[in-house]
């Protein structure tokens, strides 16, 4: 708020009541006591008692009236008013005045004090401008005016919007100076704290690399800072029709635009914006991806009368979400193809987050605290583990195998991986990491063991007895005019071809597991072959005897020399787990659209719980007290081979009363 004042004419006649006057110099009024000093609150009763003929103004019954008038209207005024009078600028104001002179300080000692002598900190600034009122140069008036200050105890900045005025005495001379004044310091700061404000703002948003934007939905113009212009292609003085502006969005995306600046310019939506599109410069046809967020403005009609806010370059916060995305998915997809379980462990509470896989792996259903996943280590292996903690909290780096045993009872290797995570003090205390479950992984290395033990000892008998035979005739040339030559050769045939067994066996494994076994299909009658293979394992092994049932035309069209592989491991598996002098039985019958084979012995039978490993890799039944021969490999062999005919093989057994073990070829291939 501001105040002009111009010279005053007070009007007045008697005090009180007041009357209109016009002092003149020829007219005074005189009364028997100072009326004119009543009321005016606390500055009233402070001048009232004041000594003021101890003052060059002497009593103020001797007042010239025209400084009589003037005090009463200052005193009975609530705008602040000062007044300097005479030579030696005496001094008056009021209680509205009162304020600013602090709570301690110049007051109540202003009053009736010289303002030399109580102005001496600004007596340089203001003097002046007493002199040029009192000079005749007239009224003066200064605005929001830093004129410092003692009061409260200290030197203050204050500012003040006043206006200096001339008051006349009856001669119509100028013998005084009237103050009209108001305090603005606090406007004044606030207006700094403002503009303090705005720069912070305006270095904010240059500092943030923001572009700002305006709209008036009543001209449909559109305005912004240059960073804005700049982006969408517009001159530096250019106001813009929204749609101009509009066409600069990507057109995928306008549609969106349009619909949120039309919601935010709708009462009911509290005219709030914020969107996420891209741009391309007209020019350039650089493309950007920007975040727009504002807020539109309303009238006591409800209408927007103003829409205004913040655009943000996101392009680079976008790429950089797109690529962690993306690196995110593909790890996400490696840990899956991997068939990983992720964990992290907070080192300080023992806290756990784990995946579904993780669980899985573990076998759990949720999440549990450390030391409960801990307790699951198989017994054997928990100070191997407890070991690799302590190394990883030292290299960061953490891994070990263990079993565990799940609550099923049944144990599973796994490997564990992770990375210890280091705070600022660098105390360990986040673990991050991977597990898989290695139970196949080392279900194979034990049969590889196993196969290199069996491989091992089986080569070895053979290569022995070779060994062996062949030292006692290269030691004994005479032996070979003996009769005993022939049994010799006799033996070492048969272990040749027993060495030519073993290696047949791991040729096909290797063509079976390489894909690369081949067949050479064409009809035959299974009972024919049934019939040869019976009479060549009947002549090498007379202590069973083998009784065949078949039908006649049992044809099929299958590899014939693979399935008489079959036919005969079969045939040799009976002979070997069965009582000498017992019958193995073999039969061929039509079922449907196949042919089926089946060879039955009297030997131990076959426990329920090994029969689904009958079929595996290495795999032989354990007979009493008796070692295994061979390599375990010839029913695996035969399975595959059954399988890969179009067939199917199984067994049925029952410990104490035989094994009976089946195959089956389709009719019609």
């Amino acid at each position: 708020m501001q105040f002009v004042f111009s010279p005053c004419i007070i009007i007045l006649n008697k005090l009180p009541p007041f009357t209109t006057m016009k002092i003149t110099a020829s007219h005074t009024v005189t009364t028997a006591t100072p009326a004119f000093l009543n009321n005016g609150g606390a500055m009233g009763k402070l001048t009232r008692e004041y000594d003021w003929a101890a003052t060059p103004l002497g009593d103020p019954e001797s007042w010239p009236q025209s400084l009589k008038t003037i005090v009463s209207v200052i005193l009975n005024s609530r705008f602040p008013m000062f007044l300097w009078w005479g030579d030696d600028m005496i001094q008056f104001y009021n209680d509205a005045y009162r304020p600013s002179l602090g709570n301690s300080g110049k007051h109540p000692l202003a009053l009736g004090q010289k303002g030399e002598d109580c102005w001496p900190e600004i007596w340089p600034i203001i003097k002046p401008l007493i002199d040029q009122v009192r000079g005749g140069g007239g009224a003066t008036w200064s605005e929001d005016q830093l004129i410092p200050i003692y009061r409260n105890g200290q030197l203050e900045d204050v500012y003040w919007t006043f206006g200096y005025s001339p008051v006349m005495n009856e001669e119509g001379n100028i013998n005084g100076v009237l103050v009209v004044c108001n305090e603005t310091t606090e406007k004044v700061k606030n207006l700094l704290a403002l503009a303090e404000s705005e720069d912070k703002l305006r270095f904010a948003i240059e500092a943030t690399e923001l572009g700002t934007w305006d709209y008036n939905p009543h001209t449909d113009k559109l305005t912004g800072n240059l960073r804005l212009k700049e982006w969408f292609g517009l001159h530096p003085h250019d106001e813009v029709d929204l749609p101009v502006a509009v066409n600069v969005i990507m057109e995928k995306d306008q549609p969106a635009v349009i619909e949120a600046i039309a919601k935010a310019l709708d009462f009911s939506s509290g005219g709030s914006y914020d969107i996420q599109y891209a741009i391309v410069h007209p020019v350039t046809k650089t493309e950007r991806i920007v975040r727009a967020k504002g807020k539109a403005w309303f009238n006591e009609d409800k209408v927007a009368y103003r829409f205004n806010g913040t655009l943000q370059d996101i392009t680079d916060t976008v790429v950089s979400f797109v690529k962690t995305r993306d690196a995110e998915e593909r790890a996400r997809l490696a840990i899956e193809s991997a068939d990983l379980g992720t964990y992290e462990i907070n080192l300080l509470t023992d806290e756990m987050k784990t995946s579904e896989r993780f669980n899985t792996i573990w076998g759990v259903n949720d999440s549990m605290l450390r030391p409960e996943f801990a307790a699951m280590i198989h017994p054997e292996d928990r100070a191997m583990r407890d070991a690799a903690h302590e190394e990883s909290i030292a290299s960061g780096r953490l891994f070990y195998e263990a079993r565990i045993i799940h609550p099923d009872e049944s144990v599973h290797w796994v490997r564990v991986n992770g990375k210890v995570l280091y705070n600022a003090s660098g105390k360990a205390h986040y673990l991050l990491g991977v597990i898989k479950d290695i139970t196949a992984q080392k279900e194979r290395e034990r049969h590889k063991d196993d196969f290199i033990s069996i491989v091992s000892h089986e080569l070895k008998t053979p290569l022995t007895s070779l060994f062996g035979f062949s030292q006692l005739m290269a030691e004994n040339p005479a032996m070979l005019q003996q009769p005993q030559l022939s049994i010799m050769l006799g033996r070492m045939h048969g272990q040749v071809k027993r060495l030519n067994y073993i290696l047949q066996d791991l040729v096909d494994v290797t063509r079976i597991e390489g894909n690369k076994i081949r067949f050479r299909e064409d009809r035959f009658d299974v009972s024919v072959l049934l019939a040869e293979l019976i009479e060549e394992i009947q002549h090498i092994n007379p202590t069973h005897r083998i009784l065949l049932t078949c039908i006649d035309n049992a044809e099929v069209f299958a590899d014939k020399e693979r399935i008489g592989q079959v036919i005969t491991n079969f045939l040799t598996n009976a002979i070997k787990y069965s009582p000498k002098g017992s019958v193995v039985s073999i039969s061929a019958y039509k079922e449907g659209d196949e042919i089926i084979c089946s060879v039955k012995d009297d030997g131990h039978g076959i426990a329920p719980d090994k029969q689904t490993m009958i079929f595996e890799r290495f795999y032989q039944v354990p007979v009493g007290n008796q070692p295994n021969a061979g390599l375990g490999l010839g029913l695996y062999i035969s399975s595959q081979i059954i399988k890969r005919q179009k067939g199917r093989i199984w067994l049925e057994s029952e410990p104490g009363r035989g094994s009976t073990f089946y195959f089956s070829l389709p009719v019609n291939s």
